[in-house]
């Protein structure tokens, strides 16, 4: 299942400013991994902790985030177990990256993305039944079950693109 939201209006063009400048401060202390820069996955990336800071526009992010999240699960008695989320920045791939978000234990897991930035590269997911490509929409957030393959829209721009990426465990919904 893959659905869409969007933000709310306390999401505007000033709290994304704020976060796109509070990426690029972030990414240069939290790097993606132990790894880096020798890692296999985009190398503008942060660690997962991107919403576990306490900052205001943060906070107003992670609260939307977690409203939209009850919306694709339909369920408000969340009993999360984990939140991962970090954030890229890059002007696109040039090669496939196919992947799914790995799920823990026996929980359950929704993935999100939601695009800071004005793009015309998508994200392609890909089922036994469907291939599909999103129409990015900045001030929207997209949810799908972790276990979808997907991957960036292969290609390039002159822009920068920033995107919020993330996972959630737990048990809950209807999925």
């Amino acid at each position: 299942m893959i659905s869409f939201y969007d933000v709310d209006h306390t999401i505007d063009q000033d709290c994304i400013n704020y976060i796109i400048k509070y990426i690029d401060n972030y990414i240069l202390k939290n790097r993606c991994c132990r790894d880096y820069p020798n890692c296999t996955h985009p190398k503008e990336q942060t660690d997962a902790n991107l919403l576990h800071v306490n900052d205001e526009y943060i906070n107003i992010v992670r609260n939307d985030m977690f409203d939209k999240f009850k919306m694709f699960v339909q369920d408000d008695k969340l009993n999360i177990t984990y939140l991962k989320c970090w954030a890229l920045k890059n002007r696109g791939i040039n090669q496939s990256s196919w992947h799914q978000h790995s799920l823990k234990n026996s929980d359950k897991e929704v993935s999100f993305i939601m695009y800071l930035s004005d793009t015309i590269l998508g994200t392609e997911f890909e089922t036994n039944n469907y291939t599909m490509i999103t129409k990015p929409k900045k001030f929207t957030w997209v949810f799908f079950n972790s276990d979808i393959s997907h991957q960036p829209q292969i290609g390039n721009e002159n822009t920068m693109r920033y995107i919020i990426a993330g996972a959630i465990g737990g048990n809950y919904g209807i999925y």
